[in-house]
């Protein structure tokens, strides 16, 4: 079902209508069956109305109209399907939900903070759902009928929540306009009903008298693929259970934030950090954290010196409490800074776009405040990338800083590198290579980053520039005595000083000027050329993208770039195409009813010919679109007919390439009427509309792609050049194996060789996985086959193309190929398919081999056979455990009730020459725990001091890196690599296992979850 319109692959340009001018035409967005995945992902705006701005006070109306100027590139993403939530507010403070609701998990955190809580639904709705949201806290809602214009192509229907007037007779409300077309379930994480998703909102307010609306509006909205939504945040990222932590965070209700620096650049201290703000969660960082701790604590101190409290290290930062006094040190024990005022996002390519945290190579810098100056530190390593010595440090954009100095002003970039020193009255970046506008004395000038210095000197009154121009231009708009003139960068004058510039508009980064004035007349300057075109001159003057057509006497003459004329006055109409970097610039032309594609040479590429209109399809084909029933042709960018016009349209397959990110394949589906075929481009091969849809098909483990066919309801299988590989009659089809298709087919899976169409397993069985080595296919039989005391499995050799069939009732298959475990009498057997016997002793169970071991187990006693059945390690343990990577430990109980454990390398031998004995069995701390890159092995050990366990680190020959003594030890990926607390004192360690700060600070933590 389509949520609009059906799509119209032969739909009508209206600019082609008439015969004059390239009019522009916004077509609201339509998507095809095939596209709609049921997930979405919409971009929203936000912005302030102010209600009867006339009346308003004049600075009350500045600042609001400064309040949505800086809200004009706030972006609010929200992705959504009809059980997943992700939104994501970039703003430092903004809110971010990803919510999976088929395992009620809710995870909340605000952008600049690094702790991410996760909720159920009902902890969110209890604990974290601010009172106003719920509908219940309104005295009235009403759904209004009337009709509404469409959203985004969305038909709506307005929702409005209200209150009755309150003392300054003004009305609380809120109204939504929502599509009941998109999902809106997630609505009730705020306690809201609406019937739709809100594709806009509005929420009244009131402001000193002057009544407002705040507005959440949405700008886009697309169709995205459902793996695109996260489900839950990636392992990099710090997750608290919020049960954890729910006492210490509601009591922290009442406690105020950190004062922020004001506009002149001083960061207040003059606000006391309640002790309340103390975060007592255990913030964990890693796996190893998570398994062997209840809390986290951790000192920084560089003589030694203890603190009154401290907190984990977060990358490179600590915050550490001292004398009632709070600030962050780094893992040299150094004061960095007293408090963290701000976040900034930075990639290392930069561009004028805002950044996200969740983007791939987005990188978060701190903005800080010490001693009443604002520097920028990076967390990660806990060093600064701008000492604290500004008054303030702005945020521009284009991932730039202004800074401040005793009333001089510089630049900076988000990663610390001075672009401008900080020592002019104003300085404006132009966005051109390295180029900044620098004033001095009130004179502009510019400044070179490269080479570090003034290369135009400070003579010009004012300086514009195209900063949001696609293509920059190599110059800037200079006045001087009270004229305009053009200079390049290179201080060489393109335009004299002779004319005028009314305002800063029609900016332009190609070779036509068009904003410029002489003696009050609009002209239109070529400046490869030097001619001028008056506007009084012409009928009208076009200037588009790649190409400019002047009119008169009802025709039109067409140039090019470099200013050449390429036609008479004789053309009727001109259309923009889309052109491609590159690539020749094409233009579409008109004579009365005949069309032409034109080069940027004037070259006829589609000859004039009788048509409707001519369109480009991606940078490859044009569309030739004739009067007669609507048909198509397609051309390739030669002008060569590769299909006549004989269809309604065309459309190009795309794929997911190694990235994971769409691209266009060289088959494009061919429409007639409801029926669709495929046109191969690399072949030139058309194969006729005949089926009711075809896709692109080149899935995991394919040998080339294919063309999947639906017709009936049903699937087949082509090659791209036609070649019927099966024909449309199975109800699904998946590729398995190279070779190996598996199908659905009455309601039962089978098995076909997909490169010679043969049927290999009739289509009987519920369902059909790889299983091990992906060489073996388990084949569940359907319940009404399923026989009491026999396998529920049937097995395939997928190398053999044959049913595995072994001389017992069950038999499933171990990981290392040719090994099975078979039952029998109630127990469990190794049996060598190969030898076809069984090689070991009766167990009650038989686990997976790895690396030739198997753990075994008889009347809950374990032990280690190997792939030969032999008894490696006998079975007189009470613990087995084994990790991904294929260490092993064999633990039991003495007579003290004391665990001696033994830890196997999985070669299967033992890393130390005598078992570990611990107070604790190993399955209450996860052993063993291992850091491959390290090949270390973390080890706990009785202390009869402590009369608990200790841990310490060893490497994978079983020779001491740290000797088991501390209580919990902490692993970090940066320096320093170590953390450990013994006797309730924290200590540091590096790579070396070389003492960084001695265990002797008390551990307490002060965790600040609002800084880190």
């Amino acid at each position: 079902m389509l949520l609009m319109q059906p799509f119209i692959w032969t739909q009508k340009n209206e600019a082609h209508a008439g015969n004059s001018g390239a009019d522009a035409k916004t077509v609201s967005p339509q998507w095809t069956t095939e596209e709609i995945t049921g997930a979405w992902e919409v971009v929203s705006r936000v912005y302030v109305t102010l209600l009867e701005e006339d009346t308003a006070a004049p600075d009350f109306v500045a600042d609001i109209q400064a309040l949505n100027t800086s809200l004009a590139e706030k972006r609010i993403i929200e992705r959504f399907s009809d059980a997943v939530y992700n939104h994501f507010d970039s703003e430092v403070e903004g809110e971010n939900i990803i919510y999976d609701q088929s395992a009620d998990a809710l995870f909340v955190y605000h952008t600049g903070d690094p702790v991410i809580y996760q909720f159920t639904f009902a902890q969110y709705q209890n604990d974290a759902l601010g009172d106003g949201a719920h509908d219940s806290q309104w005295a009235h809602v009403e759904t209004t009928t009337q009709a509404h214009d469409p959203i985004l192509g969305f038909e709506v229907e307005q929702v409005r929540y209200w209150d009755e007037q309150d003392d300054d007779e003004s009305i609380a409300e809120v109204l939504y306009w929502v599509s009941s077309e998109l999902p809106s379930w997630f609505y009730q994480l705020k306690g809201l009903g609406v019937s739709g998703y809100a594709l806009k909102q509005s929420s009244s307010m009131s402001i000193e008298g002057h009544q407002l609306r705040v507005n959440k509006e949405a700008i886009s909205i697309r169709p995205i693929d459902s793996a695109a939504l996260l489900r839950a945040p990636e392992d990099s990222f710090n997750v608290v259970l919020w049960e954890e932590v729910r006492e210490e965070k509601m009591a922290e209700r009442h406690t105020y934030d950190l004062p922020m620096p004001d506009k002149q650049g001083a960061a207040q201290e003059n606000a006391e950090i309640s002790a309340n703000r103390d975060d007592k969660a255990e913030a964990s960082l890693t796996e190893v954290e998570r398994q062997q701790a209840g809390f986290l604590e951790m000192l920084m101190a560089s003589s030694p010196k203890a603190y009154d409290a401290v907190s984990v290290f977060q990358g490179g930062l600590a915050r550490v409490e001292q004398a009632g006094k709070t600030f962050y040190i780094n893992t040299q024990g150094e004061r960095l800074f007293d408090h963290q005022l701000d976040t900034v996002l930075t990639a290392q390519q930069r561009g004028c776009y805002q950044l996200n945290s969740f983007d791939e190579g987005v990188i978060a810098h701190y903005l800080v405040a010490r001693d009443q100056k604002m520097g920028l530190v990076d967390p990660h390593t806990g060093q600064w990338l701008i000492e604290a010595d500004y008054d303030y440090l702005e945020k521009r954009p284009c991932q730039i800083l202004k800074s401040y100095k005793d009333g001089l002003v510089g630049l900076f970039s988000f990663e610390g590198k001075e672009l401008v020193p900080t020592k002019y009255q104003d300085v404006r970046s132009f966005g051109f290579q390295n180029f900044f506008a620098v004033q001095q004395k009130g004179q502009w000038g510019v400044y070179e980053g490269g080479s570090r210095e003034l290369v135009i000197p400070t003579k010009f009154d004012q300086i514009s520039y195209c900063g949001g121009c696609g293509s920059k231009p190599e110059y800037f708009y200079a006045k001087k005595d009270g004229h305009w003139g053009l200079v390049g960068f290179d201080g060489q004058l393109w335009l004299p000083f002779e004319y005028e510039f009314p305002q800063h508009r029609f900016m332009r980064g190609d070779q036509w000027v068009v904003n410029l004035q002489r003696d009050g007349q609009e002209l239109l300057i070529h400046l490869g050329t030097g001619t001028h075109y008056f506007n009084k001159d012409y009928d009208d003057v076009l200037v588009l993208n790649d190409f400019m057509a002047l009119k008169k006497g009802g025709r039109f003459a067409l140039f090019n770039r470099a200013g050449q004329q390429l036609t008479d006055f004789e053309l009727t109409g001109v259309y923009e195409l889309d052109n491609y970097s590159g690539q020749n610039l094409y233009i579409e032309v008109a004579k009365e009813d005949k069309r032409a594609i034109l080069d940027a040479s004037g070259a006829d590429v589609v000859p004039w010919q009788r048509a409707e209109y001519i369109s480009r399809l991606r940078q490859d084909y044009f569309l030739v679109h004739h009067n007669k029933k609507g048909q198509v042709e397609l051309r390739d960018l030669s002008g060569t007919v590769l299909v006549p016009a004989q269809y309604d349209g065309y459309s190009i397959e795309a794929r997911k390439d190694e990235s994971n990110e769409w691209v266009d394949t060289n088959v494009l589906k061919v429409h007639k009427g409801k029926l669709r075929g495929w046109y191969f481009a690399d072949e030139g091969v058309l194969v006729e509309p005949t089926f009711d849809n075809i896709r692109y098909w080149a899935p995991e483990h394919a040998e080339h792609p294919y063309i999947l066919v639906e017709k009936g309801g049903m699937s087949g299988l082509y090659k791209l050049d036609g070649t019927e590989v099966l024909p449309p009659v199975y109800d699904s089809l998946s590729l398995q194996l190279p070779e190996l298709l598996s199908f659905k087919q009455d309601s039962g899976y089978g098995l076909i060789n997909i490169r010679t169409g043969k049927e290999l397993v009739p289509p009987r069985y519920a369902w059909i996985d790889p299983v091990k080595t992906d060489k073996i296919m388990l084949l569940r039989l359907p319940y009404e086959q399923q026989k009491e005391g026999e396998s529920l499995y049937h097995w395939w050799d997928a190398a053999q193309q044959k049913m595995i069939e072994l001389p017992f009732k069950e038999y499933e298959p171990l990981a290392q190929e040719g090994l099975w475990a078979v039952f029998k009498d109630e127990k469990s057997f190794l049996y060598d398919a190969q030898a076809q016997k069984i090689i070991s002793a009766p167990y009650d169970l038989i686990g997976d081999a790895s690396n030739g071991l198997i753990i075994v187990e008889n009347d809950d006693k374990f032990g280690v056979i190997n792939d030969k059945g032999k008894e490696i390690f006998p079975l007189d343990y009470d613990l087995a455990l084994r990790n991904d990577s294929g260490f092993i430990a064999l633990s039991r109980q003495n007579k003290k009730r004391f665990w001696e454990t033994i830890y196997l390398r999985p070669d299967g031998e033992p890393i130390f020459s005598d078992p570990i004995m611990t107070w604790s069995s190993p399955d209450s701390y996860e052993a063993p725990l291992i850091r491959a890159a390290e090949q270390e092995i973390i080890v706990g050990a009785y202390d009869p001091v402590r009369r608990n366990d200790s841990f310490g680190i060893y490497d994978w020959q079983g020779t001491e890196r740290l000797a088991p003594e501390y209580k919990t030890l902490f692993l970090y990926n940066d320096v320093p690599r170590y953390g450990a607390i013994k006797k309730n004192h924290v200590g540091l360690f590096d790579d070396q296992r070389n003492e960084v700060l001695p265990v002797v600070a008390h551990a307490r933590i002060a965790f600040d979850e609002k800084e880190f």
